[in-house]
Formats: C-alpha cells, structure tokens, sequence
C-alpha cells in the first residue's frame, strides 16, 4: 500500500508538471501525417488551428481579382529598360490543387475602360488594352502554361520541379493553397508558412483597430526574419505580414516586404482579405528608406464553393502552339498533346 502511495504521488507530479509545461508554451508547434496539430504552445496551436479553419472552409472558389504594381519612379531593369506600372486583372477558378488563372495585363486605357462593374471584360480587349495574356492552370495531372499573344505552351507532369505553374498564385496570395503530399499536409498555406518558419507568439498589437496576436520567426542563416499579426476576430485572418531581410547576406542594407490586408467576411463564415496593399522598402547601408515597389490587390467578385466543370481545368492548346514537354520528355509531349487537344 505504501508504494501504491507513492505511485500515485508521483504520477499526479508528473501530470502538474505537463501541464506547467504546455502552459508554459515551450516546445513549438508541429503537424502529424494528417496535418493535425500537436504540441506545447497553447496559443499558437490555437491560432494555426483557427487559420486552418477560417481557409479550410474553401473547397473551391471562382472570382475576379485586379492588381496594380507600382514601381519606383526611375527604376529599371539591369539591361536599362525602366520598369512602369503594370495593371493586371486575374480570372480564376480553383479546387484543392486544380486550378486556372487568366492573367491579363492592360495599358493604362484599359484599367480605366476594358473592365466592367462587374469585373468583365469588355470586346477587342487582347488587340487593343491587353498587351500580354498569360493562362496556368492545374488539372491534377499536368501542370500548363501558355501564352497565347507569343503562341507559347509548356505542359509539365504535375509537381515537377521548375514547372512554372505549381501552384495558383492567387491562392498562395490569399492563403488559400494546400499542397497534397507535402511538409504538414492539410494546412492552407497562411498557417504551414508560420509553422515552418518556427513562428512563435510574442505580444499583443493593434492592426487597423483590431487586436491582432503578434507571431514572430527567429532570424534564418540568410538574414531573413518574418513577422505575423493574426486578428481572432476576422477568423483568424493574417490582416499584417512582414519580410525583413538585413546583415551581411544583403551587404548592410534592410528589405522591408510589408502586407496590409483589409478582411471581409464573405458569405456565413469565411473571411478573405478583400484588399491586401503590399510595400516593398529597402534601406541602404548608408542613406535613407526608398519605396521601391508597391503592389494593391482587389477581389473585384468571388464566388466561395461553387460546382465546377472540371474541364475548365485543362488548357485546350492551340495546334499551331510551340508546346515543350519540360522535364519530362517526349512521352509526356505525346500524352498531354492528345489528351489536350479537341
């Protein structure tokens, strides 16, 4: 009886001990074979579960995004050329890794005319505003690129390294991209990016107004610290994300990649960010900071889990287009080139 005592002592020394230990937050998060949560930090698993939950919620989605990228007045290219401003407008459909992308990018004309209230394109808009169209898209199967104004196709096998259409752009820019197979899978991206940079809660901060829990990465062997400021009261939205970058990787000089976002909660449950300005800052090693680029993305409409044919996934390829198989070979140019065509 004695020991039986004891036993029992020590077993509930144990149990305290855990639980100083998870409340302590200790020991950072980590995602088991099926993208679940496990570990020792109450309020980061909170948080990552509340993000996944918020994103999770999109199975598929279809809507008009527009952009605006703003470089600094005088910049350029290293060959000489000036950079100008670029107006783009995104139609896009996406379901778990299928997707498609219609980038277009207009002169000034047409970001004043060729778009509709309603995010439409207006006719004759490939002669006479657009002046380059780019399509990807993911059928699940093989990844596509094209561009119809240079006639250019590139199918690849899908995930393949270096295939320029892996994953949707506009999903990754809004949270919303899983990656099926890889590290922590499950998790839409806004939370694996936090928890494979070894994010952890440091303090409380107002963005906008709102609370928001502030998460911060420690400093990466290249110089490179990222920062998170997620509000529990818009599901979990990241509404502030930073990039720094300094030290001697980046000869004494700072870069600054900072994201606004403005959240919006569509349809029951969902929030999105219905504008996300992001700034591009660098400050010399001796000088003042410039702005050296800006980009605002708009949803202009979007539509949350709508039944889509799975057909619009998979590029038809014109037959005069110059197709390359990428990394795969010719078998692959064969296969994609029958199946592809009408």
């Amino acid at each position: 009886m004695k020991w039986r005592g004891v036993g029992a002592i020590a077993a509930f020394a144990i149990v305290i001990l855990a639980l100083l230990l998870l409340l302590r937050g200790g020991a950072s998060c980590r995602a088991d074979e099926e993208g679940q949560l496990v570990g020792t930090e109450p309020t980061l698993r909170t948080v990552l579960l509340g993000i996944n939950h918020n994103l999770g919620q999109v199975e598929s989605a279809a809507g008009v995004l527009t952009a605006d990228d703003i470089p600094r007045v005088g910049s350029t290219l290293p060959d000489g050329t000036e950079l100008k401003e670029r107006h783009l407008v995104f139609y896009w459909v996406f379901q778990g890794v299928r997707f498609r992308e219609e980038k277009l990018t207009l002169n000034e004309e047409g970001r004043r005319e060729a778009v509709g209230a309603d995010g439409s394109l207006m006719d004759g808009v490939l002669g006479e505003w657009c002046s380059e169209l780019e399509v990807t898209a993911c059928d699940g199967e093989h990844d596509y690129l094209l561009r119809p104004l240079e006639n250019i196709a590139m199918v690849y096998g899908h995930g393949v390294v270096g295939s320029p259409a892996r994953a949707s752009s506009v999903a990754v820019g809004l949270g919303l991209w899983r990656e099926e197979g890889q590290t922590h899978n499950g998790l839409v991206s806004a939370a694996k990016e936090i928890l494979e940079k070894a994010g952890r809660v440091v303090e409380r901060e107002e963005v906008d107004g709102r609370e928001c829990i502030k998460i911060q990465s420690p400093v990466d062997t290249e110089g490179t610290q990222y920062r998170w400021w997620v509000c529990p009261d818009t599901g979990f939205l990241v509404l502030k994300r930073e990039r720094e970058r300094s030290g001697t990787r980046w000869q004494g000089a700072r870069y600054l990649m900072s994201e606004v976002s403005e959240p919006e909660l569509f349809g029951d449950s969902v929030w999105l960010p219905r504008r996300i300005e992001t700034t591009y800052t660098k400050r010399p090693l001796e000088g003042t900071e410039v702005v050296e680029r800006k980009t605002v993305l708009r949803i202009e409409t979007m539509q949350l889990n709508p039944k889509l044919d799975q057909d619009m996934f998979r590029i038809r390829l014109p037959l005069s287009a110059r197709v390359h198989a990428g990394t795969k070979g010719w078998d692959l140019f064969m296969d994609v080139n029958r199946l592809a065509r009408p």
